[in-house]
């Protein structure tokens, strides 16, 4: 008896190739893989730690900025408006320490910036539901090769 190269329940007699959604997402060599906002509260600081990665042949040198712009909710407030998400940055309210440093080929690097905030930034509270978002940009060599936009 010969065992199918299926799972059981498979309908083998059409499936045959690729069967479900592919995309391919192409990505820069250097690249910002990840941002993790440390807001401290008590002590009125805001710290950030930014991961680049670098799929290049070579050792890259690294330049990051980073500021915070405080994100307005436009959405109404009646049941009908609400749901409709309608949102915008204010100008920047806080500039970042920048962070400089290398990365080498085929690895990744983690970067730590921030500072103090000087009351800049306002926290949220379910009254005063303030949020910011930290605008986040990377340059290699000299040319900024990635924007993120963390809320």
């Amino acid at each position: 008896r010969m065992r199918a190269p299926y799972p059981c329940g498979s309908d083998t007699a059409r499936l045959a190739g690729i069967w479900q959604d592919v995309f391919l997402l192409g990505l820069p060599p250097g690249r910002i893989e990840d941002v993790f906002v440390k807001p401290l509260v008590d002590r009125d600081e805001l710290g950030l730690e930014v991961t680049v990665r670098n799929d290049g042949p070579g050792e890259r040198a690294v330049v990051i900025e980073g500021v915070v712009h405080p994100w307005i909710n436009r959405a109404g407030t009646d049941p009908q408006s609400a749901p409709e998400p309608s949102w915008r940055l204010e100008p920047p309210v806080l500039e970042l320490p920048g962070a400089r440093g290398t990365v080498a080929p085929g690895t990744t690097r983690t970067f730590t910036m921030g500072g103090a905030t000087a009351g800049r930034l306002k926290t949220w509270s379910p009254d005063a539901p303030n949020l910011h978002a930290a605008r986040v940009s990377v340059a290699l060599d000299g040319a900024t090769v990635d924007r993120r936009l963390e809320r």
